[in-house]
């Protein structure tokens, strides 16, 4: 257990990305089984408090999420340092945005965003998604659209289509809300295709299909709005959890009475005010009994009506939900009136109404305002009954011009956006063009899928140690210029040899060149191409800044721990005997000459590749006495030109 610690964190911290940058709560069961197996967290005590955390919100505990993360990360993630920092201030957003404090989540993802520039693509998606659907939370839907079209095209770009559908969804939302339900539905649709048939998105499915259920009665389908409704009671889900339960059934209530299936509609009402008391859910009684008030109103049944209006009101005093209560009233003031008490009822209603236009509930304004503007002028009110025609003419404008107000802004935001977009993919392709110039190709393509950390096991690898002999005596009688640039040409040229056999340099030191073969591509003739290299760069000649007797070259082969080291400045490197003993082979080696280990001879004896001379055994500490041999000529072939 104790050797694949290791590779059980990177699983984890991959899964922790999977469940928070890409909406994948699914793999949480899976997280929390790998972290149990783990013993010994100290080399990364920050990822065992994030699986913590995930626990937490997993589980619903989202203030203990909160004050753990803030905690360990001395109260902002966002100001943290940590490889964990972005994942960490996710988590953190997601646990506030539970527990509805959207200002608080909407002001450190935007100083997250501010202050993190080496964020990765998945990073940036991430955090775009998550600001977009906390303006949504807030209303400011300009500015979502923009944050979540960017997500999208970011999850577009990694080739994410699940979590582009799931992002898609989101978008959709908005539409729904801004009352393009035509459009919203074929997004939806659009999502629902990508991500059906999959278990582990059944969650999602039913979201999906429940909105989609949902917005078909403002199209006047409210046939297909029950299809959808039934289809998703066959979830089992929905039928064993009443969270997703009551929304529907109270939702299938409605459509059935716009259906004129009163009867039915009873039933189900019935069902949801029996599920919601089951399950101490206050706020879905209280729309059962709403829900049930407008149909005893249709079957002119005034007395049950009043029952349920009446248990409405004391259920929303309850919950102690304005907005809420204010409905409630509202179903009061239609069974007043309709009993006779039209004065109490046109007052009560009145009060209603100017609360939801104080508060800017628009839509239920107009619905009551229109109410009220009948009753008043059955009743010969028609200075009221114009007031409310006013008010109403002012709340249709006022909605009109928000409506302009938000696609002027919109326009102003996508630009801004578009131009932050821009600057980040420039950076972005700076930061590539800088890590392929300082790592291998291979590992700079890891880091920039977002990798952290870079530890990988080789069981074969050829390493070749290169040097100018008298070095030292040469650096100290030449111009710093003249000597820099006799490196830069020395290396170069290596360089182009290498290239041409397939080799890479890993790195100099001073004077030392150090090349690789083997780990990526993984050439499975690897010494063979090495020692290609090497005798190609000692018969360079006029080829080389210096005459070929001023170097001298080491090579070995074997296995080694490769990976990557953070910190002020990123490195690859490779750790083991095996280099240890190529730089041996190079310090013990001859001007223009080189020197092979044992296993670079047995390897090329054994496929009669090249020609050696065996030389003195030498003296390796901790290792004894060594075979050693001059490498002389190839015997076939030369391995094709990678150029």
């Amino acid at each position: 257990m104790k050797s694949d610690a290791p590779v059980m964190k990177k699983k984890i911290k991959d899964l922790l990305e999977r469940a928070f940058f890409c909406g994948q709560q699914s793999v949480q069961e899976e997280i929390h089984r790998l972290a149990s197996g783990i013993t010994d967290w100290s080399d990364d005590t920050e990822l065992e408090v994030l699986v913590q955390c995930s626990y937490q919100y997993w589980k619903q505990q989202n203030d203990e999420c909160e004050i753990l993360i803030k905690r360990f990360f001395n109260g902002a993630p966002e100001r943290s340092r940590s490889p964990h920092r972005v994942l960490a201030a996710i988590i953190l957003y997601k646990a506030r945005f539970r527990l509805l404090r959207y200002q608080d989540g909407l002001e450190m993802l935007d100083a997250v965003i501010t202050e993190y520039q080496d964020v990765t693509t998945i990073e940036h998606m991430a955090l775009m998604w998550c600001k977009g659907n906390v303006l949504v939370a807030i209303r400011r839907f300009n500015e979502a659209i923009v944050c979540l079209r960017n997500a999208e095209a970011l999850a577009s770009e990694e080739g994410l289509q699940s979590v582009r559908a799931l992002i898609q969804v989101d978008i959709a939302a908005v539409v729904l809300e801004t009352g393009d339900y035509a459009k919203a539905i074929m997004m939806y649709e659009a999502s629902l295709s990508v991500l059906s048939g999959d278990p582990q998105n059944d969650l999602f499915c039913i979201m999906i299909r429940f909105n989609i259920a949902s917005a078909y009665p403002h199209l006047r389908r409210d046939d297909e709005a029950l299809a959808e409704y039934k289809q998703l009671l066959t979830y089992k889900a929905v039928v064993q959890e009443p969270r997703y339960n009551l929304p529907v059934r109270l939702n299938m209530a409605i459509s059935l009475k716009q259906l004129n299936r009163f009867e039915d509609s009873m039933n189900e009402y019935l069902i949801v005010l029996d599920v919601a008391r089951e399950s101490a859910n206050v706020e879905f009684q209280l729309r059962a009994h709403l829900g049930l008030v407008d149909l005893n109103h249709k079957q002119h049944d005034l007395r049950s009506a009043r029952e349920n209006a009446e248990r409405a009101i004391e259920l929303a005093e309850i919950l102690d939900r304005d907005a809420l209560r204010h409905q409630a009233s509202a179903s009061m003031a239609g069974i007043e009136f309709a009993e006779g008490h039209r004065s109490t009822g046109i007052d009560r209603l009145e009060t209603d109404f100017d609360w939801m236009v104080h508060n800017a509930h628009f839509l239920n304004a107009l619905e009551y305002g229109h109410m009220l503007i009948t009753w008043c002028t059955e009743e010969s009110l028609y200075e009221r009954a114009y007031r409310y025609h006013t008010v109403c003419a002012q709340i249709r404008s006022t909605m009109y011009a928000n409506e302009v107000e938000r696609t002027v802004e919109l326009t102003s935001v996508r630009s801004r956006l578009d131009h932050e977009h821009e600057s980040i993919r420039t950076r972005d392709q700076e930061r590539n063009r800088i890590l392929n110039a300082v790592l291998p190709p291979h590992i700079a393509e890891r880091l920039m899928r977002g990798e952290k950390y870079i530890a990988d096991e080789i069981p074969e690898v050829t390493i070749m140690f290169a040097d100018i002999v008298g070095f030292t005596n040469m650096a100290s009688t030449m111009e710093p210029h003249d000597l820099v640039q006799l490196l830069e040409r020395l290396f170069s040229a290596l360089d182009d040899v290498c290239l041409a056999h397939g080799c890479e340099r890993l790195k100099t030191i001073g004077d030392s060149y150090m090349a690789i073969c083997g780990v990526s591509p993984s050439y499975p003739d690897h010494v063979a191409r090495m020692c290609h290299a090497a005798l190609a760069i000692v018969k360079s000649n006029g080829k080389l800044p210096l005459d070929r007797s001023q170097l001298r070259i080491g090579i070995h082969t074997g296995p080694v721990i490769a990976g990557v080291m953070s910190g002020t400045r990123l490195s690859y490197d490779l750790w083991g005997d095996t280099v240890n003993l190529a730089a041996r082979m190079e310090a013990h080696s001859a001007p223009g000459r080189i020197l092979c280990s044992q296993q670079v001879f047995e390897v090329l004896q054994a496929n009669n590749i090249a020609s050696f001379e065996k030389t003195k055994p030498l003296d390796i500490k901790g290792k004894g006495l060594i075979d050693t041999y001059w490498l002389t000529s190839t015997c076939v072939h030369e391995v094709e030109s990678q150029g």
